[in-house]
C-alpha cells in the first residue's frame, strides 16, 4: 500500500513539472515573439532597442550585458526579472500539492490524502501576476505602420528596416571604428520606432554625434551642392 501512495505522489510531481515546463516554455515563447516586435515599434534609442534585442535570447545574454556594459537599457533589467519569475514558477510547481499517508487507527487500512501546500501556491500566484505584468508591459506597442508586416525579428529584417531609415543608417555608418562601445555611443544619438517604414520619426541628436565625431550628412550633402 505504501507502495503504491509513493507512486501516485511521484506521479503528481512529474505531472505538475511537465505542466510547469510545457506552460513555461509556451509563455516565454509567445511573450519573446511579441516583445521583440513590440521592442521595434517604440519611441527609443538605437542601443535600446539592440540591448532588449539581446537579452532576449537568452537569461546569459541578458546577464553578460549587466557585467560588461555600465549603462543599459531598463527593459534589460525587466528581462532578466521575467527569465527569474519563469524559473521560480518551476521550482514550486513540483511542491504545489502532495500525497500524505495516515492509519486512522491500528486496524485500519492504510488512507491517502491530498495536500494543498499553502506557501509554494502562494508563490506561485503571485509569480503568475508579475509575469502576466511584465509581459503586458512589454508587448504593448504604439501602432505600427499600416503597411508594415514582420513575421519574425532575425537578422533578414534588421537589414530591411535599416534601408528604411537613411539618415540612421548614415549616422552609424560614419562611425569609425566597428567597436561595440564607439556603436553604443553612435546608437544612443538615434533615436526611433524602428519599425515605422518611415525617415518621418526618426530624432537624430547630431550635437551629440558631433562630439563623437560622426558629421551631419545632410549638412555634407549641402557642401557639396
Amino acid at each position: 500500500m505504501t507502495g503504491s501512495g509513493d507512486i501516485a505522489s511521484v506521479g503528481i510531481v512529474i505531472g505538475l513539472l511537465a505542466f510547469s515546463v510545457l506552460y513555461g516554455f509556451v509563455l516565454v515563447w509567445l511573450t519573446q515573439q511579441l516583445a521583440l516586435r513590440s521592442n521595434l515599434m517604440r519611441q527609443q534609442t538605437l542601443t535600446e532597442t539592440h540591448d532588449k534585442t539581446n537579452a532576449w535570447s537568452g537569461m546569459g545574454a541578458a546577464v553578460a550585458l549587466l557585467l560588461t556594459q555600465s549603462k543599459v537599457a531598463r527593459g534589460v533589467y525587466l528581462i532578466i526579472l521575467y527569465f527569474l519569475g519563469i524559473s521560480a514558477l518551476h521550482i514550486t510547481s513540483s511542491s504545489m500539492m502532495s500525497i500524505t499517508l495516515f492509519v486512522p487507527n491500528p486496524t485500519a487500512s492504510i488512507q491517502y490524502q491530498l495536500t494543498i501546500n499553502v506557501t509554494p501556491v502562494s508563490i506561485g500566484l503571485f509569480d503568475s501576476v508579475l509575469l502576466l505584468a511584465l509581459s503586458c508591459y512589454m508587448i504593448h506597442s504604439p501602432p505600427a505602420h499600416p503597411t508594415l508586416q514582420l513575421s519574425s525579428c532575425g537578422i533578414l529584417e534588421a537589414i530591411w528596416l535599416s534601408s528604411q531609415h537613411k539618415r540612421i543608417q548614415e549616422v552609424i555608418g560614419a562611425v569609425k571604428s566597428s567597436g561595440a562601445a564607439d556603436l553604443r555611443d553612435a546608437g544612443h544619438c538615434c533615436t526611433t520606432p524602428y519599425g515605422h517604414r518611415s525617415d518621418s520619426k526618426d530624432d537624430i541628436d547630431f550635437e551629440a554625434a558631433g562630439k563623437l565625431g560622426i558629421q551631419d550628412p545632410r549638412a555634407h550633402k549641402l557642401e557639396e551642392a
